[in-house]
């Protein structure tokens, strides 16, 4: 059986509200399980709570260009720019991986 590895809890600092819909400053909270999945809620008067497979589903659905950092909240000065794309953020995993 794999080594269980704890949620790491991630909100979204988001730089400029291009959408005008959640805000700037931090504007949704989240929890990555160990198996990859994700769940998040936004800080919104409307708000809801979704499921994403995983975290590259969130940088894809709400990176707006250089506009929002998901920032790990359990891990000192650990940032993912939700502006790279998919390939580049798991290109940017896979090289923290190996070194």
């Amino acid at each position: 059986m794999p080594t269980r590895t704890l949620p790491r809890r991630f909100h979204l600092l988001r730089i400029e509200d291009i959408h005008q819909n959640s805000g700037t400053g931090v504007c949704a909270e989240g929890v990555e399980f160990s198996n990859g999945k994700c769940v998040m809620t936004w800080l919104t008067p409307i708000s809801t709570v979704t499921v994403f497979e995983n975290v590259l589903n969130i940088v894809s659905l709400h990176g707006h260009g250089h506009c929002t950092l998901l920032i790990w909240d359990d891990e000192e000065h650990s940032q993912i720019d939700l502006t790279l794309d998919g390939d580049a953020l798991l290109a940017l995993q896979k090289s923290q991986k190996d070194t």
